[in-house]
């Protein structure tokens, strides 16, 4: 087969070759793995013939330009909604227009690098240029060449990934997520199949037309119906460098599909033609971008959710805009697909016939790599708990690389020695420097935030089937107050509870337990008056008492656990499903959580009403303790003031609280688990204050809240600041406790019982202190000095000297040595320090001559087993966790005997 057509090398691609090998100064048998050595092998990837021989010349420059389309604007444009959320309006547009303008620059030096050699096909090829100069090139290849596809690997991975979710959602059913992950395989891996673009730059223009009718469609929604959550905009917002830079970075990956432009371009029927494909790329992802990112920001606010085709405001018009949105997910993913069966099939058949004709073990082989990519993909995506995060490392260390960071170093290399010869060429060598610092900080800091991301995630188990849920109705679902005391059920299901559930109480507490056993069950009732751990808010306490039981003690509960849609009981005793019980729920913990998460809702709303006091978390504190929130700065004095009093006159206007599930609720706002199709969204309204979405318990009106107090604060995480604050009678009690220690102090001080008397008698005792440490000090120098003394009187009789003070410290054992040193050196003795007494922890120094140093160390370790310590020559120093008893005694046997 295929002898009938035969091919030469075109003048214009050996003298390529010669150039190549003639730049990197490699013999012929080292040129890169796609230099072609014969015709047929030239004919390879970068002609076509007719008949038997593959066509892979296929793409006019607007059919590369859909296909560029189709894998660049796919994920990327759903998070740059939020991005502008994060940085403010104006910093978001221009940071958008800059990196279009350095993606499409880098776009254009990858273009001319091929150019120069075009034999070059991916980044494999490419780098391995470069390191041929210096003895690299084969490293280089495998290196950057598999980067590449462990790169597209895990971006069609997050394909499939996102297919699953998207079906999941618009089904509604209870599939197995690993179901719609085989679905997707095959349906990723059958678009595949084709060896070329040809046919995937049709599919390209579906993918083209369903994104943009997706953003269309979002755009339309949100500017007719304002989804809940949507607030005022931001012109420009002051972030910390960390926050600002993540920003970036979400940026330019939405503009970095790079890693496949050598590829398409090497499908191109006029190579020469790349720049019009680009240009089309470019204006409609740009366009897109700032179309997507401001109309969605200014119509919906900060609480923009990522991805952006959420935050349309009904369930029925989501489902609409995900379904037309499919093409998308799929077409994209079979671009990085295509790339990366490429370049592996091409690392197992280059120079033979299989890479040029349709023969049987080509079609076999490529099927077989496709699928197994595809099956490899979707075996990491659903493997690795924090899959996410992962991503997000993948595409810091490699996207970063390909999109910015590689141009910047090919431009540089091409024009070595000539970056400043005209104005021009100074220009573009600013702009190369520019692109490889930003490959470089991207990577860098990307990193950082990745694995940080990766280390605090939680990951969940791999391989998982979501288990069937249950709608949980009555006061969980849908209370306006959370004033509801107790409730008759009946028990749906019970379980034993396997040793390897844990939950949040068994890092605390541990879990619920009686006298007799410590298994727990896990009970489910047809409705629930406790309100399970969520929202930030913790468990409801309680009992449930069978009603149809002739035992019918109350059992305690004392942890309710939310899984998806179901209200989980930890029970230390088991009960038939079937059984009715009256739940009651312990209301004083209740109302106290109330007033609290009430409390956080309203104090939380005046701060937004600051510059930059936004909160970022808050915790509810333990019973009777303080909670917390987390804001981007620390308040002055003046604004904490004027927060607390605006607090508390809201508090006293008695505005009314109601709980609101609107259709047009955000469900991007709903917990990972929680079935967005049956469950609902609760809008908690203060007034017209504040409207947020919530699932704890809130109380009716803000003059239930009583009291707002806001206490000290402290730094955390870097530049944020933690404010500390009480509601209600958690608040009135901390006050009373703090009185009653003011009196005990004012007591103990001899003062009165005020603040500042307190204050001032304070001072007067740490400056006395201070004074009597002065003088203790000084009194233990003298004694140093004074043991020292005695030392040498002593070393005049003997050659090896013991010193020992209980309450000596590092400085004693230091003074010492500094009067003591000259004497021993002279005398050529050994003079041995310890500090401390039975039971605590103290110090050893050996100073001396060196010999006798060197011998008598060993002999202490021996009496003294947990001394650690070091040094060498002179002087020896060791430090004793908590002495033993008698090991004092003995140490000073061994030094008074120790002959030198």
């Amino acid at each position: 087969m295929g002898t009938a057509t035969e091919v030469t090398n075109s003048p214009e691609m050996t003298e390529a070759q010669n150039q190549a090998k003639k730049d990197v100064g490699a013999r012929e048998e080292a040129a890169p793995a796609y230099v072609p050595a014969t015709a047929e092998e030239h004919n390879s990837v970068l002609t076509g013939e007719d008949g038997e021989l593959i066509d892979y010349k296929t793409l006019t420059w607007w059919q590369g330009g859909i296909v560029l389309i189709a894998e660049t604007v796919s994920l990327g444009i759903l998070s740059l909604p939020s991005v502008l959320a994060t940085v403010g309006l104006v910093p978001g547009i221009v940071l958008i227009l800059v990196m279009s303008f350095l993606s499409t620059y880098s776009g254009l030096v990858l273009a001319e690098f091929r150019n120069e050699y075009p034999f070059v096909q991916n980044f494999g090829d490419a780098v391995e240029v470069i390191g041929k100069s210096i003895g690299m090139g084969a490293v280089f290849q495998e290196v950057f060449g598999w980067a590449q596809v462990i790169f597209q690997v895990f971006v069609m991975g997050s394909h499939l990934l996102t297919w699953t979710i998207c079906l999941n959602t618009l089904t509604n059913s209870s599939t197995c997520t690993i179901v719609w992950a085989v679905v997707g395989l095959a349906v990723f891996a059958v678009l595949n199949f084709p060896r070329t673009l040809k046919y995937t730059s049709y599919m390209s223009m579906a993918s083209c037309l369903s994104i943009t009718l997706a953003v269309l469609m979002t755009l339309g929604d949100v500017a007719v119906s304002r989804p809940i959550g949507s607030g005022s905009i931001e012109v420009a917002r002051q972030l910390g460098f960390t926050g600002a830079f993540l920003a970036v970075t979400n940026i330019a990956i939405a503009f970095s599909s790079h890693s496949c432009f050598f590829s398409v371009i090497g499908e191109f029927k006029k190579p020469e033609d790349w720049p019009k494909a680009l240009a089309l790329l470019q204006i409609a992802d740009t366009t897109l971008y700032l179309l997507a990112a401001i109309v969605i920001y200014v119509f919906v606010g900060p609480d923009v959710p990522s991805p952006a085709l959420s935050a349309a405001g009904s369930k029925t018009m989501r489902k609409a805009i995900w379904g037309i949105a499919i093409p998308t997910i799929v077409i994209a993913g079979v671009i990085y697909g295509h790339v990366a069966a490429k370049y592996i099939f091409s690392r197992l058949f280059r120079n033979t016939k299989h890479m040029i004709r349709r023969t049987k073990l080509s079609g076999i082989a490529w099927i077989g790599i496709v699928v197994g990519i595809w099956a490899l993909s979707m075996v990491i995506a659903e493997s690795i708990p924090v899959f996410n995060s992962l991503l997000g490392l993948i595409c810091a260390l490699f996207a970063s690389w390909f999109s910015y960071g590689l141009p910047g170093i090919f431009w540089l290399w091409m024009h070595y020695g000539n970056w400043f010869k005209d104005g021009k060429q100074t220009c573009k060598f600013v702009a190369n420097v520019i692109l490889f610092l930003t490959g470089f900080l991207i990577c860098v800091l990307g990193l950082w935030a990745s694995i940080e991301s990766i280390a605090n995630e939680k990951g969940t188990k791999p391989w998982t089937t979501p288990p069937k849920r249950w709608v949980i109705a009555g006061k969980y679902g849908a209370s306006p107050s959370g004033d509801q005391r107790h409730l008759s059920s009946h028990l749906t299901k019970t379980n034993l509870r396997d040793e390897n559930h844990k939950t949040s109480k068994d890092k605390s507490a541990g879990p619920v337990s009686n006298s007799s056993t410590d298994e727990v069950w896990l009970i489910q009732f047809a409705d629930s008056v406790l309100f399970p751990e969520g929202g930030g808010q913790p468990s409801d306490y309680g009992s449930i008492t069978p009603l149809s039981s002739t035992d019918a003690t109350a059992i305690p509960i004392q942890f309710v656990e939310r899984v998806g849609l179901r209200c989980v009981y930890h029970s230390p005793k088991p009960l038939d499903p079937g059984e009715k019980v009256r739940q009651e729920v312990d209301f004083q913990r209740r109302w106290d959580h109330m007033q609290q998460h009430t409390g956080q809702h309203l104090l939380s709303a005046v701060m937004n009403t600051h510059d930059n006091l936004n909160t970022l978390g808050w915790g509810m504190g333990k019973t009777g303790a303080m909670n917390y929130v987390d804001i981007p700065r620390k308040p002055s004095d003046a604004e904490l003031q004027a927060i607390q009093a605006r607090c508390n006159e809201i508090i006293r206007a008695s505005f009314p609280i109601t709980v609101e599930t609107p259709e047009d609720a955000k469900v991007h706002k709903m917990p990972e688990d929680y079935d967005q199709s049956k469950g609902v969204v609760r809008v908690i309204r203060i007034g017209d204050i504040d409207r947020n979405t919530c699932c704890g318990t809130h109380l009716s009106q803000t003059s239930h809240i009583s009291l707002i107090l806001v206490h000290h604060g402290e730094p955390v995480h870097g530049k944020n600041y933690r404010l500390y604050f009480s509601v209600g009678d958690r608040a009135i009690n901390l006050a009373t406790a703090s009185l009653g220690a003011m009196s005990s102090l004012s007591k103990l001080l001899s003062c009165k019982n005020t603040s500042e008397e307190i204050v001032q008698t304070v001072k007067t005792v740490q400056s006395s202190a201070a004074d009597l440490k002065k003088r203790e000090k000084k009194l233990l120098a003298d004694i140093a000095e004074f043991e020292a003394d005695a030392a040498k009187i002593k070393l005049q009789s003997t050659k090896s000297v013991w010193v020992h003070r209980a309450d000596g410290n590092a400085d004693f054992v230091k003074w010492v040595t500094v009067n003591v040193k000259d004497a021993v050196m002279t005398c050529g003795g050994v003079v041995v320090l310890a500090t401390g007494d039975d039971g605590n922890s103290g110090q050893i120094s050996v100073l001396g001559e060196k010999s006798a140093v060197a011998a008598l160390v060993p002999k202490i370790k021996d009496v003294v087993m947990g001394v650690k310590g070091g040094g060498g020559g002179e002087k020896w120093q060791g430090k004793v966790t908590a002495w033993e008893k008698g090991n004092l005694k003995a140490l000073k046997e061994l030094v008074e005997g120790f002959r030198i």
